[in-house]
């Protein structure tokens, strides 16, 4: 477990300034006009990234010879600069960096078994990370789904990231398919928390006839037995304002 002393913490950058003093406390001149010195503007200091997500991990990078290479255990997580830039980093503590990567809307993630998370760092490196559960895993997958989601200015149909790609043939129109959903809300604040209470019962579709949506079915397209994924549904399908839906795919 890493100590507090290996926090990040962004958010508490100094954002007070001073005013410049008078640079001249003046003798008497018999001749000259009163000059009034005024202070240049301070420039507007850039505002901190902040931290949309962070936990432990354990992390590997591929190497020249084509092996995976174990790095330790170390931080992951994704920052946001006034939601309009987003990046993933490995660190082992707040002023130690290990690497970063740029998120945008067409960075891939691969999400692997045993909990593993497969990227790109800004350099070229390979690196897969292991969470210490599946829980862990998915909560962090959906702040990347949210980061892409305000890098589209929420303008889209459909996000997908596949949790678990699963197996056999993929899910086509016609298609009856038994799934259990499990649904988030996404405040204007950016806060994602879950929108459902009690037991979650698996319910069955049809693809194609748009039960739900055309961006439900969409997201049921392509699905494997015993996958997962996370989709966010775009707000201008549904005429939502406030509120937007994340939805966890289980088949």
């Amino acid at each position: 477990m890493m100590s507090d002393d290996d926090d990040i913490d962004f958010t508490s950058a100094n954002q007070s300034s001073r005013n410049l003093a008078t640079l001249f406390h003046g003798g008497e001149t018999a001749a000259a006009p009163t000059v009034a010195y005024v202070p240049p503007k301070q420039p507007k200091k850039d505002s901190p990234p902040k931290v949309m997500t962070a936990t432990a991990v354990q992390a590997f990078s591929f190497g020249a010879d084509q092996k995976w290479t174990p790095r330790g255990k170390m931080g992951v997580a994704i920052l946001s600069t006034d939601n309009t830039i987003f990046t993933l980093i490995l660190y082992l503590t707040k002023t130690q960096h290990i690497t970063s990567a740029r998120i945008n809307t067409s960075t891939l993630f691969t999400c692997q078994a045993n909990n593993y998370l497969a990227f790109q760092d800004d350099g070229g490196q390979n690196w897969s990370i292991m969470f210490e559960n599946k829980q862990a895993l998915v909560d962090f997958v959906l702040q990347i789904v949210v980061a892409k989601a305000y890098l589209f200015s929420f303008k889209f149909d459909h996000i997908i990231q596949d949790v678990r790609e699963g197996e056999g043939s993929a899910l086509v129109d016609h298609d009856s398919v038994e799934i259990t959903v499990n649904q988030y809300k996404l405040l204007e604040n950016g806060t994602v928390s879950s929108m459902d209470s009690g037991e979650i019962k698996p319910v069955r579709f049809k693809i194609g006839k748009q039960q739900n949506g055309k961006a439900f079915d969409d997201s049921l397209r392509g699905m494997k037995k015993n996958g997962q994924r996370i989709t966010m549904i775009g707000t201008t399908l549904y005429n939502i304002e406030v509120i937007r839906f994340c939805i966890c795919i289980k088949e």
